[in-house]
């Protein structure tokens, strides 16, 4: 019981402070480009925290979209520290996260999308419950 406890504490402590870190990365580069912005975390509208841009000057966005994905990759090696599978599975979910910023600077085929999907899902899972089991090994006994 305490693995699985352990389980969904670290996995939701990791997907809100990735997805916190995703929108600061935006909101970063918004002001790094002379823009203003603010961040929504809670919206009864929309599940999803999102940043609002606002520029003065006509600028391309495609700085601010990448943003999110700079700042979780960076944030996610500072995971290296705690073990590979909680840096692998970070790096993971920060895909998901950024996977409607992927496509609206890229425009990806639905192909792509499926695959980036289908990886950042599974190698998410795979991770996590690899390091459930690394848990149980070093923990069993208290």
């Amino acid at each position: 019981m305490k693995e699985i406890i352990y389980l969904i504490v670290v996995n939701t402590l990791s997907i809100l402070s990735l997805a916190v870190v995703h929108e600061y990365g935006h909101l970063f580069f918004a002001n790094l480009s002379n823009c203003k912005g603010k961040i929504i975390f809670f919206d009864e509208n929309n599940i999803n925290p999102y940043t609002i841009v606002e520029c003065r000057k006509n600028i391309s966005d495609n700085l601010i979209l990448f943003g999110g994905l700079i700042f979780t990759f960076l944030f996610s090696f500072l995971f290296l520290v705690f073990g590979k599978e909680i840096f692998i599975s970070s790096l993971s979910f920060s895909l998901i996260l950024a996977l409607n910023d992927i496509s609206t600077l890229i425009n990806p085929t639905p192909i792509l999308i499926i695959s980036l999907l289908l990886y950042s899902y599974s190698s998410f899972m795979y991770f996590s419950r690899k390091l459930n089991k690394n848990y149980g090994k070093n923990y069993s006994s208290s």
